[in-house]
C-alpha cells in the first residue's frame, strides 16, 4: 500500500511538473493568430502583458486582446502579436524585432494597430533612454507606413511584492519616470492617441497576479478600458 502511495505521488508530481514545463513553453512558443480576410483587423504589438502569461493556460479566451475583440463585435479580429519577455530595444535582452512578429503585424496591414512595449526594456540590465526612443521611433513609423491607424499604450503599474520587490527586474519607477514620458513626446510628435493604462492600473494591485501580468480580472478590465477609448477614438471616424 505504501508503494503504491508512494507510485501515486511521483505520478502527480511528474504530472505536475510537466504541467509547468508545457505552460513555460506556450508563453514562450506563441502561435501567430491567423487573420480573417472576411474581417477588419486590429493588431496588438507587445509583450506578455498583452499574450496573455498572467492566463497562459486560458489566454485564447481571457487574455486582454481576445475579450477585446468580444467587444467589439463579429465584423474585428483582434491579432495578438503579444511575445513574452519581448524589449523595443534591439539591444535589449529578447528584442521585438529578433522575432518574426513584427514583420508578421506589418504584413497583415490592419485597420489599426494597439502598441505597447516598454515593461521589459526598465529591467536595469536593459534600459537606455537613448536606445529606447530611437527604436521605438522606428517601429512607430513602420507601423504608420503600413498606412493603418497607431495608438500606442503606456504600459500598466508594476506593484512590488511583499517584500518590495518587483518580479522579474521590472522597474515602476522606469516605466513612470522615463518610458511614459518618451511614450507620451512620440506619440504627440507623430499626432498618435494614447490609452493610459498606467494611470488606469495604478490604484488596482488587485488586478495582476504576480504584480506584473494582468489575471482574469485585470485583463477583463483592461479590454473594458481600451474599448471605452477605442469609442471616443470612434467618434473621429479614423478607427473602423
Amino acid at each position: 500500500m505504501k508503494r503504491r502511495t508512494t507510485a501515486l505521488v511521483a505520478a502527480a508530481v511528474t504530472a505536475a511538473v510537466a504541467a509547468a514545463g508545457g505552460a513555460a513553453w506556450y508563453m514562450t512558443q506563441p502561435k501567430k493568430d491567423k487573420p480573417n480576410p472576411k474581417k477588419r483587423y486590429l493588431a496588438c504589438v507587445g509583450d506578455s502583458i498583452t499574450f496573455g502569461a498572467g492566463v497562459v493556460m486560458a489566454r485564447k479566451s481571457q487574455a486582454w486582446p481576445y475579450l477585446l475583440e468580444k467587444l467589439l463585435g463579429v465584423d474585428c479580429q483582434v491579432l495578438n502579436y503579444g511575445i513574452s519577455g519581448a524589449t523595443a530595444q534591439n539591444e535589449g535582452d529578447k528584442p521585438y524585432r529578433s522575432t518574426d512578429f513584427f514583420a508578421t503585424a506589418l504584413s497583415v496591414k490592419a485597420d489599426t494597430y494597439l502598441y505597447m512595449l516598454g515593461t521589459n526594456d526598465s529591467k536595469p540590465y536593459n534600459w537606455n533612454a537613448k536606445n529606447y526612443e530611437a527604436n521605438v521611433r522606428e517601429m512607430l513609423e513602420d507601423l504608420k507606413a503600413t498606412g493603418g491607424r497607431v495608438i500606442v499604450l503606456f504600459p500598466p503599474k508594476a506593484f512590488p511584492n511583499k517584500k518590495g520587490k518587483i518580479a522579474f527586474d521590472i522597474s515602476d519607477d522606469v516605466i513612470k519616470d522615463e518610458i511614459i514620458p518618451i511614450l507620451g513626446r512620440l506619440a504627440e510628435e507623430y499626432n498618435l492617441s494614447v490609452i493610459d493604462l498606467y494611470k488606469y492600473t495604478e490604484g488596482h494591485p488587485e488586478y495582476f497576479v504576480d504584480g506584473v501580468h494582468p489575471n482574469a480580472a485585470g485583463n477583463s478590465a483592461i479590454a473594458s478600458f481600451v474599448f471605452s477609448k477605442l469609442r471616443d477614438l470612434w467618434d473621429d471616424n479614423l478607427i473602423f
